[in-house]
């Protein structure tokens, strides 16, 4: 890995930044279905959101703005190697597993050697500085 990992503070504004696009879809979402879709629709607005980004650039928008990318533990060039719908998916459910224990697979990137998260060691991912 060529790459610089991601900490934290990079990683946090990445995350202000997509939970804010997330919730902007999600309103825009119900505006158009109905506000009867719920907590469902809000989480089926973030899995498709992560996952399309993840899985074909490496990078949503959060990602972009504080230039750090989503790459597999195998590649060799980082710049070209996004990792594909079905790992992206996978890393988003464990990162909402995450979230249901407090945040505390988020966190562990702060202790970790290699800056990885329970999603990212899960789907076998970094986050590198691009």
């Amino acid at each position: 890995m060529v790459k610089e990992k991601a900490g934290f503070w990079l990683r946090f504004g990445a995350a202000v930044v997509d939970a804010l696009v997330v919730a902007l879809v999600t309103v825009v979402f119900r505006l158009a279905v109905g506000p009867n879709v719920g907590l469902l629709g809000a989480l089926a607005v973030s899995a498709l959101y992560f996952t399309y980004f993840h899985g074909t650039t490496g990078r949503t928008v959060g990602d972009t703005m504080v230039s750090i990318r989503v790459v597999g533990v195998e590649a060799i060039d980082p710049d070209s190697a996004p990792i594909g719908f079905g790992r992206a998916l996978w890393r988003w459910c464990v990162s909402y597993v995450s979230f249901l224990f407090f945040f505390i697979g988020y966190l562990w990137m702060i202790w970790d050697p290699e800056k990885q998260t329970w999603q990212d060691k899960a789907a076998r991912t970094y986050v590198v500085v691009v």
